[in-house]
């Protein structure tokens, strides 16, 4: 029987917590965008805009998944971080979906990149943004 107190076991229970809080700060970022509604999905969490998935959360063994969907260029270009890897889906890999697998070891504010820039770029679509913003620029706002 193996010793619970040993370093391995010890450091795998570290990790194991460090990805709760890591999952939980990112829980609070997606809950601080306005307009995005919580919900279960497959195992892990869902963030909708006006019924449209623009996130999903999972916490996982080994990492923190957070998946997500960018601009054309934007995609290719996170691709090429170690960390962030094409949709499992392929339909939806080809339509810009990334998961980004985070760990104790990566920057979270690379992360909180680009769930700003995946957030902005998708809120931007909605046709009723688009009136607000341009509301805006006739009041000079």
């Amino acid at each position: 029987m193996k010793n619970p107190s040993t370093p391995k076991s010890k450091s795998a229970k570290e990790t194991h917590q460090r990805l709760a809080e890591i999952h939980e700060s990112l829980r609070d970022t997606l809950r601080e965008l306005s307009g995005l509604s919580e919900g279960k999905l497959w195992g892990g969490l869902a963030y909708r805009y006006d019924e449209q998935v623009f996130f999903t959360l999972t916490l996982r063994p080994r990492t923190v998944l957070i998946e997500m969907k960018l601009p054309g260029q934007e995609a290719e270009l996170a691709l090429g971080l170690g960390f962030v890897h094409p949709h499992s889906f392929t339909r939806l890999a080809r339509n810009g979906w990334v998961a980004v697998s985070v760990t104790p070891e990566i920057p979270l504010d690379r992360v909180q990149e680009l769930i700003d820039r995946s957030y902005w770029n998708r809120v931007e679509s909605f046709p009723n943004v688009q009136r607000r913003r341009s509301r805006r620029n006739r009041l000079n706002l």
